[in-house]
C-alpha cells in the first residue's frame, strides 16, 4: 500500500521585521495627521483671535471718534465759562475733552470726557456730566471722588498695545501739521484741530496686533480743521 503523505500546513504571515516596518508606517502616518490636525487648530484659533483683535479695534476707534468729534468749548453752547481751549489735557495715551453728548436741545450742557489708556492694556472711557449752572452762567462739575459725584465709566477696550513708540493719539495743529509735541501744555491745548486715533490690539503671541487707524477733525473745537493730514 501507499502511503499518503501529510501535507505540511501552510506558514504562511508576517516576520517580525514586516510588523515592525508596518508600525514605523503607521507611526509616521499617525504623527503626520496629528501635526495636520495641531496646525490646523493653530490656524483656526489665529484666524478667531485676528478677528476678535480687529472688531474690537474697530469698535473702540468708532466709540471714540464719535465722541472726540462732539468736542467743543462750553461758551459755544451758551455756557458761560472762560475755558479758551476744548480739550482739558492731551498726552499720547489719554485725552480729556468738553463733549456735547447726552444734551439734547442742550439741556444738560456738555460733559467732561476722558479716555485713557493704562499699561495694562485697559482703555477707559469716563463722562461726567455737568451738575448746574452758576450766577455767572458757567457750567459747573463736582469733584471726582467726592461723596454725590456722579462720573460713568466703562471699559471701551482691552489687550491695547502700550507704547509711547505707537500712541494712541496724536494731536496737529495748523502749525504743526505733522504733530503736537506731548503732553499738551495750556499754551498748546487750543490749537488742537484735529486728532488721530491709532489703536492696535494684539490678544496673544500667536498673531500680530490688528491695527485701526483714523483721523478726527473737530468742526466745534474752535479750531480751523486741517486741510493737510498726514498718511496714516
Amino acid at each position: 500500500m501507499r502511503r499518503l503523505r501529510g501535507l505540511r500546513g501552510s506558514e504562511g504571515g508576517f516576520t517580525l521585521a514586516e510588523m515592525l516596518a508596518v508600525m514605523s508606517i503607521l507611526g509616521v502616518i499617525t504623527s503626520l495627521a496629528f501635526g495636520a490636525l495641531i496646525q490646523s487648530q493653530k490656524t483656526v484659533r489665529g484666524n478667531v483671535n485676528r478677528l476678535d483683535q480687529a472688531q474690537q479695534a474697530k469698535a473702540a476707534v468708532e466709540t471714540m471718534t464719535k465722541t472726540i468729534r462732539t468736542a467743543v468749548l462750553p461758551s459755544q453752547i451758551g455756557g458761560g465759562n472762560t475755558d479758551l481751549s476744548a480739550f482739558l489735557s492731551a498726552d499720547w495715551n489719554r485725552v480729556s475733552f468738553y463733549a456735547n453728548i447726552y444734551n439734547p436741545a442742550n439741556v444738560n450742557g456738555p460733559s467732561k470726557v476722558s479716555y485713557v489708556l493704562s499699561s495694562s492694556g485697559d482703555l477707559t472711557e469716563s463722562v461726567q456730566p455737568p451738575n448746574g449752572i452758576d450766577a455767572s452762567g458757567a457750567y459747573t462739575y463736582c469733584i471726582v471722588g467726592s461723596p454725590g459725584c456722579v462720573v460713568k465709566t466703562r471699559i471701551v477696550a482691552r489687550k491695547i498695545v502700550y507704547s509711547s513708540a505707537k500712541p494712541l493719539f496724536v494731536y496737529y495743529s495748523v502749525t504743526q501739521p505733522a504733530g503736537m509735541s506731548t503732553p499738551l501744555t495750556a499754551t498748546t491745548l487750543p490749537d488742537v484741530n484735529s486728532v488721530d486715533i491709532a489703536l492696535s490690539v494684539k490678544s496673544g503671541n500667536e498673531v500680530p496686533a490688528s491695527t485701526v487707524i483714523t483721523r478726527v477733525s473737530l468742526p466745534n473745537a474752535n479750531a480751523r480743521i486741517n486741510n493737510n493730514p498726514a498718511n496714516t
